[in-house]
């Protein structure tokens, strides 16, 4: 079934509309325009916000030496639990090989 076609309630006035037709008022019910009123903000279609993408930064678990990335200042293990993190950098290939002198 296609999008366009899909049709929905209005828990307020009961017709049948298009699911594209239809948007969320104050009570978080979905609606038609129409009963949205040209006032309403649910009546005008909501820009897509994205959200700041916060700097996530590469650990590695000094425990099971599993490597993740977190945005938090003191990162815990996803996979054991553990607090003892370590910065991922310091065991990264590239890290290993300019403490070598390779690159």
């Amino acid at each position: 079934m296609d999008r366009q076609t899909m049709t929905m309630k209005c828990l307020r006035c009961g017709r049948q509309a298009r699911m594209l037709d239809m948007v969320m008022d104050a009570r978080r019910w979905m609606v038609c325009r129409t009963c949205a009123g040209p006032g309403s903000p649910a009546a005008v279609p909501e820009r897509t916000v994205v959200p700041t993408r916060q700097t996530r930064r590469k650990y590695a678990c000094a425990a099971c030496n599993y490597r993740f990335s977190s945005a938090r200042e003191n990162p815990r293990c996803p996979y054991c639990g553990s607090t003892g993190v370590d910065d991922d950098l310091k065991s990264s290939a590239a890290a290993l090989l300019r403490s070598s002198g390779f690159a």
